[in-house]
């Protein structure tokens, strides 16, 4: 298993006491499976927001996304969407931004 917090507490000036924290994990089907049993879906436990890939390449967006918000010194959500929007273009990707917010990343991304 591989991850990596990102979201709001790792960038931007919108993260609150009251933001949950966001952590990408690189799992196999099996280890997937079992964290939406237990924490559902969105897959939560309290404040620990678990964004769940079988897929290296979105791991790799996920990373990169976050690495370019730092970079771009983002400040809003507006910035991050663009920034995340930047990113899949860069890396060749169709990915459904909307769907992976929500935490729905089963089949979020695949090669464009």
């Amino acid at each position: 298993m591989t991850a990596f917090i990102t979201g709001s507490s790792q960038y931007g000036n919108y993260h609150t006491p009251d933001s949950d924290l966001d952590l990408v994990v690189l799992v196999s089907h099996a280890d997937k499976d079992k964290l939406l049993a237990e924490g559902g879906m969105p897959c939560r436990f309290g404040k620990l927001n678990l964004i769940l890939t079988t897929d290296p390449n979105e791991y790799a967006f996920w990373l990169a996304a976050k690495q370019a918000c730092i970079a771009a010194d983002v400040q809003t959500k507006k910035q991050v969407v663009a920034t995340h929007d930047g990113i899949k273009q860069l890396m060749g990707l169709d990915v459904d931004l909307e769907v992976s917010r929500k935490r729905v990343t089963q089949t979020s991304i695949w090669m464009g």
